[in-house]
C-alpha cells in the first residue's frame, strides 16, 4: 500500500536559483478503492517572517489543513534576509510552481489548479508571483516557459502589498534596499493586470504590524481589472495571527487565538472547492 508522498526538495538541484531553497511536499495518495488517476489542487504556501525568516506556525499546521481537504500542499522556504533581493524570492516562488508541473504525475498535480497561499511577507511574495508570472523576463531567468509558471489563483493573508504608503518598513528593506524604483515596482496594487487570478484575501481591522489598508489597496485594482475576489475583514486578531486557534497559538501568548477569526480557513476551503 502507498502512503502520502513527504519529502524536502532542494530546488536548486532542478533550476538555475542562486541559492538552495527547499520545498516540502504533502501530497496524498491514490488508491484503487477510489481512484487510482485522482489529480489534485496544489497549494503552494509562502511563510511570513518579513523576508527575514519563514515562519513555521504559517508552514506544517496550514499544510495539514488542506491534505485533511485531499488537496496537494507544498510549503517553499525561500530565501530571506540579505539573499531575499529583488529578484531572487520571485524567482524561487515561480520555480516551485514549475516544478509541481515538471512533476505532476509523480504529486497527482492539477496542471489547472495550482494555488499560491501566502501570509505577512509571504502575501507579499504570493501577490507578486501572481501579478509577475506572465511576464517572459522571470521565467527564462529559471529556465521554464510561461505556461510551467501560471498562477491559477491566490490566497493572501494579511499580506504586505504595498512597498510605499502603509508599508512594513521591513518587508520593503529587505526586498528592495529602499531603491526608489523597486519600491515602485514592487507596490503590487500598482502591478495588477487582467493576469492576476482569481483571490482570497483577508485581514484584521486593527493588524498594527500590516495595516489592513494593504488589502484595501489591492482589492482596489482587483475592481478595477474586473478579477473576482472573495474579501473578509475580521474586527479582531493581531499580525501573525495564522491559525488563529490553539493549534498555531505560541506558548504564553493568547492572543492569537481569536474565535470569531479562525473561520478565515473554513471559508478559504470552501473558495477552494466552489472555484477549482
Amino acid at each position: 500500500m502507498r502512503s502520502m508522498i513527504h519529502e524536502i526538495v532542494d530546488l536548486k538541484e532542478f533550476f538555475p536559483l542562486p541559492y538552495s531553497v527547499t520545498l516540502e511536499c504533502y501530497c496524498p495518495s491514490n488508491f484503487g478503492e477510489i481512484d487510482l488517476n485522482r489529480k489534485r489542487k496544489s497549494i503552494v504556501i509562502y511563510p511570513g517572517g518579513g523576508y527575514c525568516m519563514c515562519s513555521d506556525r504559517e508552514a506544517e499546521p496550514v499544510a495539514l489543513q488542506f491534505v485533511g481537504e485531499d488537496c496537494n500542499a507544498f510549503v517553499l522556504k525561500y530565501s530571506c534576509e540579505e539573499k531575499a533581493y529583488y529578484p531572487t524570492p520571485i524567482l524561487e516562488g515561480l520555480a516551485a510552481i514549475a516544478y509541481l508541473r515538471r512533476n505532476a504525475k509523480k504529486y497527482n498535480v492539477d496542471v489547472n489548479k495550482i494555488i499560491v497561499m501566502g501570509f505577512s511577507a509571504g502575501g507579499h511574495l504570493s501577490a507578486t508571483v501572481s501579478a509577475f508570472w506572465h511576464q517572459e523576463m522571470y521565467a527564462k531567468q529559471i529556465q521554464a516557459t510561461i505556461d510551467e509558471v501560471k498562477v491559477n489563483g491566490a490566497i493572501l493573508c494579511y499580506p504586505v502589498i504595498s512597498m510605499k504608503t502603509y508599508s512594513h518598513c521591513l518587508t520593503r528593506k529587505q526586498m528592495t534596499h529602499d531603491e526608489p524604483e523597486l519600491i515602485k515596482l514592487l507596490s503590487i496594487e500598482d502591478q495588477v493586470t487582467e493576469h492576476f487570478p482569481k483571490t482570497f484575501i483577508w485581514h484584521t481591522t486593527f493588524d498594527a504590524t500590516v495595516p489592513v489598508e494593504n488589502t484595501l489597496f489591492l482589492v482596489q485594482s482587483l475592481t478595477k481589472y474586473k478579477i473576482p475576489y472573495e474579501l473578509h475583514i475580521f474586527p479582531n486578531g493581531v499580525h501573525g495571527i495564522s491559525l488563529a486557534n490553539f493549534i498555531t497559538k505560541p506558548v504564553d501568548y493568547d492572543a492569537c487565538v481569536v474565535k470569531e477569526t479562525e473561520i478565515w480557513m473554513p471559508l478559504c476551503k470552501k473558495f477552494i472547492k466552489e472555484e477549482f
